[in-house]
């Protein structure tokens, strides 16, 4: 986009210009463009405030990364407000949904910062979304990480379940090929984390109709769900959903 263009140049009164007419036409990362503008004092004077509208308005026109700087600007100004966080949290959540791996991350990390023991599952299912959009990233190794901190934290239960998902937690720790082969081993040996990357894979498989993609990635996500997995229940949703319309 030339506004953005123009601001990577270092032109903000020309990029103010491009910008703003496409914020004001529905392109929400012009938007958040203008909030750094205004965040960093490009045109005028640093204005928090008129910085976190333009970010709002462009998390409202469905741009993930526009909501995740508002999440970050308010989380950073939040002074231990709990509203303010709660505030930025749910913005997290929401860019999330809209496909950012780094917010689907930055969510779960928080939820595990809370210390409710009722969120921590909760919070690994999005660490492993994050790790679904972004398997080259480091997200998959905090959602092993993650994992495996979780189970040893519910230690000191000998019953089967917790030796199986313990088990489970040190073979997440080791890396899993980002493969449809090394997925497949990993989902096979029931690793609910690795099944959900293997649906998403299925999901988008180039090599497959849009048949199969469907009929794979169902199936993998309702078995996860069979399993009460969050985000497998999520995905089959997700998938039956769209091709209801």
């Amino acid at each position: 986009m030339a506004g953005v263009r123009e601001y990577k140049a270092g032109n903000y009164s020309e990029a103010d210009l491009f910008l703003e007419y496409s914020c004001q036409n529905g392109v929400g990362e012009s938007c958040m463009v203008q909030g750094l503008m205004a965040l960093e004092g490009k045109i005028g004077p640093a204005s928090l405030k008129d910085a976190i509208n333009y970010f709002k308005t462009g998390c409202d026109m469905g741009s993930g990364e526009a909501c995740r700087y508002l999440a970050d600007t308010i989380y950073r100004n939040s002074e231990g407000d709990d509203k303010a966080l709660a505030e930025a949290a749910a913005l997290w959540q929401r860019a999330c949904h809209l496909g950012s791996a780094d917010d689907c991350l930055r969510y779960g990390e928080f939820l595990i910062r809370t210390g409710q023991e009722e969120e921590s599952f909760k919070a690994l299912s999005y660490m492993e979304k994050a790790c679904s959009l972004d398997s080259k990233g480091a997200a998959c190794q905090k959602a092993r990480d993650a994992r495996e901190q979780i189970w040893l934290r519910k230690g000191g239960d000998d019953n089967a379940s917790s030796k199986k998902a313990k088990a489970r937690a040190r073979r997440n720790a080791e890396n899993v090929p980002d493969t449809p082969e090394g997925l497949r081993t990993a989902c096979a040996a029931d690793d609910a984390g690795t099944c959900y990357r293997l649906g998403f894979y299925y999901e988008h498989a180039p090599e497959l109709s849009p048949q199969e993609r469907r009929d794979r990635a169902l199936e993998i996500y309702g078995e996860l769900c069979r399993k009460r997995d969050p985000q497998g229940c999520e995905g089959f949703r997700r998938i039956k959903n769209a091709f209801a319309r």
